[in-house]
């Protein structure tokens, strides 16, 4: 109760920002505390109850202390199903008025769901001049039950809509161009973007996955290798909601539709990752070059799923800003 207790004075005193409780002293008098918003980078301070002082310890990003960031906001737009959907949309600081190019964002998860805190993806994106979508497509977590149920046996269907009509929603409200968009996304984001630029070829001019899943067939095999069987709750069996068959997870696999990407495609990818292997960014960029298409697979030696090291972070930032500075230049 103490704990709930702080965390709520902590929470109006930094209004507008999420507000984390890192750890506390025994007598839990002292705290250190972690405060955010989707459009400045995180602090540390030093709570203390009894003098009820909150001191700044450290910024997560000094570099960015000065710089301008972009600005986020929360949007709902309809999918062509009628179903509402949330989004987080992020606008390059200083942008001049009219149509600039997208960039959408989808999630990994994909039962899960961004937040109103910092993200550096989003922000890097912003700097170079692009409108960002972050959508909360349906089988997103946080929305209720129902919506999140929405999603089941959707990977390559209902879900990859949402997107497209988010797309749509931004070109109607005259803020970006429906020509140029690049879809972007890492882990389940990843699957997406290679869906996205497989299935629905003609949405999107480019696709960047970090650490994607590209045969739902393979992740299934995994998940079986590693625990024995499929988990209950793990991602294969909630892209088929349990009833696929072979022929259907095959069709719902980015890879299967290889010849018919749309535009050129960046693949990133740990040589340590034990949540979605390396083999479904080896066997994606087999396939589009077998098909003749544009592919560049980087391969980060000995890092994992989450691109923990700021060293790996540093390359893949490089990297995706060089491809999409190629192929969806924002100036």
């Amino acid at each position: 109760a103490q704990v709930g207790a702080v965390h709520s004075l902590l929470t109006r005193a930094l209004r507008g920002r999420e507000v984390a409780l890192v750890s506390w002293s025994q007598d839990r008098n002292r705290y250190v505390v972690r405060a955010e918003e989707a459009d400045s980078a995180p602090v540390w301070y030093l709570f203390d109850r009894a003098r009820k002082e909150l001191s700044p310890l450290a910024d997560a990003y000094p570099e960015l202390k000065d710089a301008p960031l972009g600005e986020t906001r929360w949007i709902t737009y309809a999918a062509r199903d009628g179903l509402s959907i949330p989004a987080y949309v992020t606008t390059p600081p200083g942008a001049a008025a009219g149509k600039r190019p997208l960039i959408v964002l989808p999630h990994g998860g994909p039962h899960s769901r961004d937040q109103n805190d910092f993200d550096y993806l989003t922000q890097f994106l912003a700097s170079r001049g692009y409108v960002v979508l972050r959508p909360q497509f349906r089988g997103s977590r946080g929305f209720g039950l129902a919506f999140e149920r929405a999603g089941y046996g959707e990977w390559a269907g209902k879900m990859q809509t949402d997107l497209i009509d988010g797309v749509k929603a931004l070109a109607d409200a005259g803020l970006v161009d429906p020509d140029q968009v690049c879809i972007v996304g890492a882990s389940y984001g990843g699957y997406a973007a290679l869906a996205s630029i497989t299935m629905y070829p003609s949405q999107y001019r480019c696709a960047a996955a970090i650490a994607p899943v590209s045969d739902l067939q393979m992740l299934q095999l995994h998940q079986i290798r590693a625990g024995g069987r499929e988990p209950p709750a793990g991602p294969g069996r909630r892209a088929t909601a349990g009833r696929a068959s072979r022929e259907q997870m095959a069709a719902g696999s980015p890879v299967t539709h290889a010849a018919a990407a749309g535009g050129p495609v960046l693949l990133l990818h740990g040589d340590q990752d034990t949540v979605v292997q390396l083999d479904h960014s080896v066997v994606m960029k087999n396939a589009l070059e077998r098909a003749g298409k544009p592919v560049e697979l980087i391969v980060f030696e000995g890092e994992n799923h989450y691109f923990y090291r700021p060293t790996s972070r540093i390359r893949m930032l490089e990297a995706l800003g060089g491809f999409l500075a190629e192929h969806l230049p924002a100036d």
